[in-house]
């Protein structure tokens, strides 16, 4: 029990909010009826015995200094937590990144297949045509052979033709 009456709480109890509401025990003592004693802390035992005001006027001290400690962790705290957040976001940023490369590799893996299958419909119709032009010329040249060689035999069984006009080279 405290000196206000208060149940006393643990330290694992104890909030930093509350931090603030607390007194020392000096100005809880000036502030109290002259008939309140101070309780006395039960004997344990070695019987020490409870400090009393006088031991306890560095108190403030203390307090201001743990209020300072305390605040100064939680601005560590705040600190890391920003950047926590601020590298969580990166990696957010970089995990949309790779899904964007993905997509466009998908997309570039498209066009690329879509330019080789033209690419090979090109070249089948470029061959086929060659092929067409080439068995065009065969027939051409075949009809040319067969219309000089049915000229010749005319020629041949005409007895007013003259032989030696005749290209034999061509």
């Amino acid at each position: 029990m405290s000196s206000a009456g208060k149940p006393a709480k643990s330290a694992s109890k104890f909030g930093i909010d509350e931090l603030a509401n607390v007194k020392s025990s000096r100005k809880k003592t000036s502030v109290a009826s002259p008939s309140a004693s101070a309780p006395k802390a039960p004997v344990r035992g070695k019987g020490k015995k409870r400090k009393t005001c006088e031991d306890l006027q560095g108190f403030p001290l203390i307090r201001q200094q743990f209020l300072d400690y305390i605040n100064e962790k939680l601005a560590e705290i705040e600190t890391y937590l920003g950047h926590v957040e601020d590298q969580e976001s990166q990696i957010a940023d970089l995990q949309q990144m790779g899904v964007l490369k993905d997509l466009k590799i998908s997309d570039l893996e498209k066009e690329l297949r879509a330019t080789k299958d033209e690419a090979v419909k090109a070249l089948i119709s470029f061959d086929y045509e060659k092929r067409d032009i080439t068995q065009d010329a065969k027939v051409s040249a075949a009809i040319t052979m067969y219309k000089i060689q049915l000229q010749m035999a005319a020629e041949a069984q005409d007895p007013s033709f003259d032989k030696g006009t005749w290209d034999v080279e061509g």
